[in-house]
């Protein structure tokens, strides 16, 4: 029947019947939508009388009415996410507290929601590691140079993606943040505590440098490759 990502709009029982064809008409005229259904458009008053009430409710109760709209986008694309901004700021012309629901708003929903909470969490664990790693390696300089060096690496691991034009879930950005500067982080220190232990002994740094990584390396590779 070609319905792709049909769409749902719940608004104000109290809103006249004008108003609601006006709505429906606008919602037409809408780019990529090719049916709009309306408790106006599918019945008059004479055969809201006729039809029983448990197939009226499902269109409109004493407090809301349902509006069904179809649109041609795949959900979760540009396309559709431009469309729902459409259908919404529409709506709220004629009820302020409309809502627009379906599986394509409630992803563009998640969508949103996710990147706001991901920066949140991201910013968050990097000062905390930040202060952690302050504390245990008793530098500031040092904690800088190794959060800069994972959030390149980070940056680096998800740009792959985009050169070899492939197309990730917006998830993959979040799990791959988190635990790989969750992971890599406790390398970071593993090497940097081991480091400045060789210099307590050795002056020369890239001999203390080559004596820490022949130490960490078969510790971090082992760790790597099983994570």
């Amino acid at each position: 029947f070609n319905i792709i990502s049909p769409q749902i709009i719940v608004i104000d029982k109290d809103i006249k019947k004008d108003k609601v064809e006006d709505l429906t008409n606008n919602l037409e005229e809408i780019k990529g939508i090719d049916l709009v259904l309306s408790p106006s458009t599918l019945m008059d008053e004479t055969t809201k009388s006729l039809l029983p009430e448990d197939l009226t409710s499902m269109l409109e109760n004493d407090k809301y009415q349902l509006i069904l709209v179809n649109s041609t986008y795949e959900v979760a694309s540009k396309e559709l996410n431009k469309q729902i901004a459409d259908i919404s700021k529409l709506v709220k012309k004629y009820d302020k507290k409309g809502i627009v629901a379906g599986e394509g708003a409630l992803m563009n929903d998640l969508v949103t929601i996710a990147d706001h909470d991901f920066k949140a969490v991201n910013y968050t664990s990097i000062a905390v590691i930040f202060v952690i790693m302050i504390l245990v390696l008793k530098s500031v300089s040092l904690p800088v140079i190794l959060v800069l060096v994972i959030e390149f690496a980070i940056f680096i691991n998800m740009s792959v993606a985009y050169y070899t034009n492939t197309t990730l879930p917006f998830i993959a950005s979040i799990i791959v943040g988190t635990i790989q500067l969750g992971a890599t982080i406790d390398y970071a220190i593993l090497m940097s505590t081991k480091y400045l232990e060789e210099r307590q002994t050795e002056k020369d740094k890239k001999k203390a440098m080559q004596k820490t990584l022949k130490l960490t390396v078969p510790s971090v590779i082992t760790s790597a490759l099983c994570f």
